[in-house]
């Protein structure tokens, strides 16, 4: 019940952001309707509010007693949307055919490697901390909550299990991914490590920015979202259409930034990311 009421209260002091939610799950659940998947929008929706639950317990339980540290929001949150809006270039060189990197020779695919490691894994925002002189725990790389993934991880299994057993084979997803190393790499650094790093930067400069923790958190998990418009249009889906269907994408992005929120820590978000082979976001 206390947990409860704490996400009551939090409604009730962020009726903004509630409302942005409210509006994304009715959009997921459209997006569920249009897709033929609403039973999957709807066992999604409810994994991430069971998992939001169990957050609020942990950290009534064992609260982060440290303050994030944000020196210039303002000039943070320029680089931020700076480099993600090279991010969705790439993206969209890359996943629309606007650019054939190809044409350029050596060039090209040197120009391609280094613009996907410094804004898409994203290098040139950890640098940037980096010369803004931010420590490592002070970027999120701290152990806080490390053991609150195991739950995350099990609600979110145990929902692909119970509605979708068919899909849910861990040694399938084994073979094809190619084994542990491929699993880590793709996984967890190419894919978590690189996401939880950029949400955990965004969500704080934006929340400093706005003098609302809620909003920019809701912000960060919204704009990733969008970097996944090029990647739908590749699959055939219009411009409009794909941004429609990266509604059912933040969902759990706002759950893995509520994850670090909760903790200060982007760990225990990247090892819920890094085991997320379930799929309940994907339609």
């Amino acid at each position: 019940m206390n947990v409860l009421n704490h996400q009551i209260e939090k409604i009730k002091r962020n009726r903004v952001t509630f409302l942005l939610i409210v509006l994304t799950a009715i959009g997921t659940l459209i997006v569920g309707y249009l897709a033929d998947r609403l039973f999957k929008s709807i066992a999604l929706l409810t994994a991430m509010w069971l998992c939001s639950i169990v957050i609020d317990m942990y950290a009534a339980r064992k609260p982060a007693n440290f303050e994030i540290t944000v020196r210039r929001p303002g000039l943070e949150t320029i680089f931020i949307i700076l480099f993600a809006l090279c991010m969705l270039v790439y993206l969209s060189f890359q996943f629309m055919g606007l650019l054939k990197w190809e044409n350029f020779g050596n060039f090209g695919r040197i120009a391609k490697l280094l613009t996907c490691l410094l804004f898409l894994f994203p290098v040139a925002l950890a640098i940037t901390m980096f010369i803004l002189r931010y420590r490592f725990k002070e970027l999120g790389f701290r152990f806080n909550g490390l053991l609150l993934a195991i739950p995350v991880i099990m609600i979110t299994a145990i929902a692909g299990l119970i509605f979708f057993p068919k899909n849910f084979n861990i040694l399938t997803f084994y073979k094809e991914i190619g084994g542990v190393k491929a699993w880590i790499l793709e996984l967890f650094i190419g894919a978590a490590l690189a996401e939880e790093f950029w949400r955990y930067i965004a969500q704080t400069r934006f929340g400093a920015l706005l003098k609302n923790n809620g909003l920019g958190w809701f912000l960060a998990s919204a704009l990733w979202a969008l970097m996944h418009v090029p990647v739908l249009c590749s699959q055939g889906l219009s411009v409009g259409i794909a941004l429609l269907s990266a509604l059912h994408i933040i969902p759990i992005g706002l759950m893995w930034g509520y994850l670090t929120y909760r903790t200060k820590s982007i760990l225990p978000s990247i090892l819920a990311h890094g085991m997320n082979i379930w799929g309940l976001q994907n339609f």
